[in-house]
Order: structure tokens, then sequence, then C-alpha cells
């Protein structure tokens, strides 16, 4: 329960961002870009390929021993690529990155958008290691959007509402992190990282 709310608490934070902008701007904001449909494409190919070539699952997929070990460092950015959930985690996965990346690109533009990413999931993928060394799939990636959506939402919230909901997602990143989670990592990077962005440098 606590893991579907850090996906659903950024999302009504976002929608509500955006249609509070839409009204206050009298304009819809720009929704879709190059960077995340370049995202999706390269997250999808592996992700799709995979399920009639097994391989490419063990040949990408985050490996503890043989980072750790082997030197294959590159498996912390190339697990992001591929997915461990079946079909169902894998259409889960490639929707909420259509969807974060929808209510990213509109609220703090396509650079913020994957930095956030890389952030959030390279953050989950080296706490992966410790706490779940064999593993893959881009839902930290998508969390490190998502945070940077809450952290927009508790520094320029613009009404209650937005602030409240920003906070709930800080404290189900770190229920989250009680429950040995890696999202949890991946969530509260993304809303510090959101966080530092927008007080240190409002025009990345």
């Amino acid at each position: 329960m606590t893991l579907i709310l850090a996906f659903i608490i950024p999302a009504m934070t976002g929608s509500l961002l955006i249609n509070m902008r839409a009204a206050a701007e009298r304009a819809r904001p720009k929704l879709l870009g190059w960077v995340p449909i370049l995202l999706f494409v390269v997250i999808a190919i592996p992700s799709t390929l995979q399920f009639a070539f097994p391989s490419i699952l063990h040949a990408l997929r985050r490996d503890g021993h043989k980072i750790l070990h082997d030197g294959q460092i590159w498996r912390i950015l190339t697990s992001l690529t591929v997915q461990d959930g079946g079909v169902g985690g894998t259409l889960f996965n490639l929707a909420a990155l259509v969807g974060f990346s929808v209510l990213a690109t509109a609220l703090l533009g396509q650079r913020r958008l994957l930095l956030l990413f890389f952030i959030g999931g390279i953050t989950g993928e080296v706490v992966g290691l410790i706490w779940q060394p064999i593993g893959a799939g881009n839902s930290v990636g998508n969390l490190g959007m998502a945070g940077g959506i809450l952290a927009l939402a508790l520094v320029h919230g613009p009404n209650l509402v937005a602030r409240i909901l920003g906070a709930a997602g800080v404290i189900v990143s770190l229920l989250l992190l009680l429950q040995r989670n890696i999202h949890g990592a991946a969530l509260l990077a993304g809303i510090i990282a959101g966080v530092i962005i927008q007080l240190l440098s409002p025009t990345l």
C-alpha cells in the first residue's frame, strides 16, 4: 500500500499543479518533448525484447556480485532499461514513465526531468546493492521525477493542499525506507534534489 501511495501522491500533486498553473496563465503548459520520448524509447525497446530474449534481462539487470566484484558498474544504468516484474510490472513501469514524464515536462522542464530520473534511478540502484542485490526496472527513475514534482509543491506550492501533498510524499518515502524498500531511497533522493534545484538553480 505504501508503495502505491508513492506513485499516487506525486501524480495527484502534479495534476493539481498543472491545473492551477493552466488556470493562472490561461494556457496549457507543454506536456511533451524530445527528452521524454527518447527516454521512453531507450527503456521500452529492451524492456519489450527481454520477453523474446530473456538473456537481455540477465545481461543488463542489477547484480550486486557482478557490480561489486566483477567491475560491471554499467549495470547500475542498464538495469533501468529492463524489468524484473514480468509483463504486468513492465506495463506499469512504462505507463508510469509516460505519466511522470508528461507531468515533469510541464512543471519542471526536460533537463530537470532527465536529471531527476537519473538521480532517483541511480540512488535506487545503489541502495539496491545492499537491500536487493538482484533486480531491474525503471520504477526508481520514475520516482526520481515524482520526487521533483513533490519538491516543487513543497517549495512553491500555490496553496495548502499542494504543500500537504508534498509533505505526504516525504512521509511515504521515509516509510518505504523503514521497510528497506529501494523505492523510498529513489523518491527521497528526487525530493532532496528537487528542493535544491528549486532553491539554487531556478533557471536550470
